[in-house]
């Protein structure tokens, strides 16, 4: 299986655990401008080539539910990273 086939089983498997109606999607560029657009999973999955490429020059892709949600989202995370309490 391609890594892009693989890319786009894991976002879509990962947008529909979150079922939500829409998501926001930021490009962080290197130069910090950041681009931000509300979109469907569907729309998401049209482009994931265009996002693998913004990667792939060094750009952050953030996707996360569009507008209040009940969700807790953690990023960057290592083995090294300490422990919550609970």
């Amino acid at each position: 299986m391609s890594s892009s086939r693989i890319t786009r089983n894991t976002v879509m498997r990962q947008l529909a655990a979150m079922a939500c109606q829409s998501f926001e999607v930021g490009v962080l560029r290197p130069n910090g401008r950041m681009l931000l657009r509300e979109w469907t999973a569907e729309q998401i999955g049209d482009a994931l080539s265009w996002l693998r490429r913004e990667n792939a020059r060094g750009a952050h892709i953030y996707i996360r539910p569009y507008g209040a949600h009940a969700l807790g989202l953690v990023d960057d995370l290592s083995a090294d990273s300490p422990r919550l309490p609970g």
